[in-house]
């Protein structure tokens, strides 16, 4: 009992699997933006990591009896992809309030490291049977502690003032390094000493594995690997079909309509649980029929819901920024990890412009569709062809450079930066120097100066072309759609 309370304790507080390890940080950030949701994920998070604690455990015996311990990993993943399969039925059947809250998160469980990492510890540590399942739920309460304790703060932080420029998801890193390091003060604890416990007077009750097979299946692994992924495969395949046979929902026949009729990307744009999640809400009434930003043509949606064709306007990803290698300069030559956030957070990256396009490509990587490439001089171009306007490169830019602009918006202030005049012209050759030269020449009043930048309200936007025009760092850009008045 006594060693069970310290693997227990060492999981919750001392290896903390998200402050400490470091483990589980994708759910950790998505899902605690509110409490409630924090708590539902953790939940489901605490039953998969139980059940898989003790599964692995079984498997990873069998493994080693079979001498295919080199399918270790693959074992562990099917397991808990059936594990987050069936919790994911569960949830739908008795909470849907809760399937909807936790969106996209609740399915990307099977790729949460914190599950594979507490069962690859419990081999390692050589855990038994009762070990293993305790240490898997501790961790998971670790893990719930953690985000439901991130969730309470950045309610907080959501009705606090906080700076511009850490507004977000900076002000939340922030906050999570700081509880981080607080949770390093329980590292000071001897478990031994407080647990009054001595692991010399613990004796080892484990014997050695005997081989159960015949000597010509232990020579021969690849036979033996096919057979216990055969084997295993079946089993779980049957044990979901009869969970989802008995855990099935009963739904509007529409909805097997409406999925073949979304464009199949799961990309979660939409903030449902893939599109399969998007038409259970399109036919509950709970979205509207244009609320996936990818489907450019509802109409056989609406066919099917028998409500009239709204007209869907058409979004396109646009990069507020052309200040590339020619127009700007750069403080430093930066030689790390060939991802935008991580350039951001050394030192706010090598760019001069603290507001420019640092040109590592993260958006490139992010976009699905392919809709995004690198040109010679840094910075990123959009095809307007493949671009589906589903806003995924909108999150993957630390330096929020991309907005999605509807497709009839003709100009567009390429820039994002805040700063003055003289300390734009210092670093780059295209920045907005807020000069204010657009706004006295708009004809329809349509551009105003916030924060030294130009903003175009896209309403009363005519198109004239007069600002870009005008504009003497030639930042505005855009395809003049109407003839100047004389």
């Amino acid at each position: 009992m006594t060693e069970l309370l310290m693997i227990a304790f060492g999981s919750i507080f001392v290896s903390n699997f998200v402050f400490a390890r470091f483990l589980g940080i994708c759910p950790f950030l998505g899902v605690s933006k509110k409490v409630e949701t924090a708590v539902g994920m953790g939940l489901a998070v605490t039953f998969v990591m139980a059940l898989a604690s003790g599964i692995t455990y079984g498997v990873q015996r069998l493994l080693v009896q079979f001498r295919i311990e080199v399918l270790q990993t693959l074992t562990f993943i099917l397991v808990i992809a059936v594990l987050v399969q069936f919790v994911e039925m569960v949830i739908r059947k008795t909470s849907p309030i809760l399937y909807q809250a936790l969106g996209i998160y609740l399915p990307l469980i099977t790729t949460n490291c914190a599950v594979m990492g507490v069962a690859l510890i419990n081999v390692n540590e050589n855990y038994t049977f009762i070990k293993s399942v305790n240490n898997g739920i501790a961790a998971a309460m670790g893990f719930t502690l953690a985000i439901v304790l991130f969730a309470g703060i950045r309610e907080r932080l959501d009705k606090a003032e906080v700076p511009k420029s850490l507004a977000g998801f900076p002000i939340a890193l922030v906050t999570a390094g700081l509880i981080s390091l607080a949770f390093l003060g329980f590292n000071g604890f001897n478990l031994n000493q407080l647990f009054n416990y001595n692991p010399a007077a613990t004796v080892a009750t484990e014997t050695a594995e005997k081989m159960l097979l015949a000597e010509a299946f232990r020579l021969n692994p690849v036979v033996m690997s096919v057979i216990v992924l055969s084997v295993l495969g079946a089993l779980f395949g049957i044990g979901l079909a009869i969970a989802a046979k008995k855990l099935a929902v009963a739904s509007d026949p529409r909805v097997d309509e409406v999925e073949p009729l979304l464009p199949g990307a799961n990309c979660g744009a939409c903030g449902y649980p893939g599109c399969r999640g998007l038409a259970e809400a399109i036919v509950g009434g709970q979205a509207p029929i244009t609320a996936c930003p990818v489907n450019k043509d509802p109409s056989p949606i609406a066919q099917v819901m028998g409500v009239e064709s709204e007209q869907s306007v058409g979004k396109i990803a646009k990069v507020r920024c052309l200040g590339g290698k020619a127009e700007s300069t750069d403080r430093f030559i930066y030689m790390g990890i060939q991802d935008c956030a991580a350039a951001h957070g050394l030192a706010g990256g090598a760019k001069g412009c603290g507001f420019g396009c640092l040109g590592l490509g993260s958006c490139v990587h992010a976009c699905p569709f392919g809709a995004i490439t690198m040109n010679g001089n840094g910075l990123p171009e959009i095809d307007a062809a493949i671009c589906t306007g589903c806003g995924i490169c909108v999150g993957a830019c630390p330096r929020d450079l991309f907005i999605l602009g509807r497709e009839g918006d003709p100009i567009t202030v390429l820039c994002r930066s805040f700063a003055k005049g003289p300390e734009v012209r210092k670093v780059c050759k295209v920045g907005c120097i807020g000069c204010g030269i657009c706004v006295k020449n708009c004809p329809v009043e349509a551009i105003v100066l916030k924060d030294n930048l130009a903003e175009i309200d896209h309403d009363r936007c005519t198109g004239c072309g007069i600002c870009v025009e005008k504009c003497p760092m030639k930042t505005i850009k855009g395809t003049i759609t109407q003839a100047k008045e004389a």
